[in-house]
């Protein structure tokens, strides 16, 4: 098999499982869902785009196999232009990627939580009740924050956000990139700053420890 069949069987495996399950998710919700909620899920810009790369590797896959006994030399150029393509589009795809695990995908319910609206990139829903607690993880997402023990400015990786609608509170768990020092603080997200807050509850703060420990499970 010719390096470049290769890659587009792997490529079509892989992405071919993520378009059509969220075409599928898709179309199970419509008749639950307005058209405007499903507008809002973050699939939506991205999958014409995906849609579009599995065109592009059948088209490949056409015309190298009109190609001649020496066509297998045009191989590295066909696959440098198809990861050319997803190198331009590198945020959809990944979006694409973690809309494909998120547990908002088959969900029929108009959610009162942030949802994809309060999504940031590389994140994606690990845990929800649909009644009161959303956990959301994040892939590579640091904040510098200041170190109370050596007052000094550090990068803090996130490890979850989580929402609490019954409460109206947000909250985010964090670990020091250098101190590995672990942090629960409150959480509030803006369009152009993010604050955060010290939790001085005992038992507000041992509850939401516990929640996030179940999360660490999922």
């Amino acid at each position: 098999m010719r390096k470049i069949d290769q890659f587009i069987a792997s490529e079509k495996t892989r992405y071919g499982d993520i378009f059509s399950d969220i075409m599928y998710a898709k179309s199970e919700l419509e008749p639950f869902l307005p058209q405007a909620v499903l507008q809002q899920r973050k699939y939506t810009t991205a999958l014409p785009i995906l849609s579009r790369y599995m065109m592009l590797l059948d088209n490949v896959k056409n015309d190298t196999g009109k190609e001649g006994m020496l066509g297998f030399l045009k191989d590295d150029k066909h696959i440098g232009l198809l990861e050319d393509y997803k190198r331009d589009h590198e945020d959809a795809f990944k979006q694409l990627v973690k809309c494909y695990t998120c547990q908002c995908l088959k969900c029929p319910k108009e959610c009162e939580f942030d949802s994809c609206l309060g999504c940031k990139a590389g994140a994606s829903v690990v845990t929800c009740d649909r009644t009161q607690l959303c956990a959301v993880c994040h892939d590579e997402a640091i904040i510098p924050l200041e170190n109370n023990s050596t007052q000094r400015v550090e990068d803090y990786e996130v490890l979850a956000t989580m929402q609490d609608i019954k409460k109206d509170k947000r909250y985010i768990f964090l670990q020091g990139t250098q101190s590995d020092e672990k942090l629960v603080l409150y959480y509030y997200p803006g369009i152009s700053d993010t604050t955060y807050g010290e939790i001085t509850d005992e038992a507000e703060f041992d509850s939401v420890i516990a929640a996030y420990q179940r999360i660490e499970k999922t």
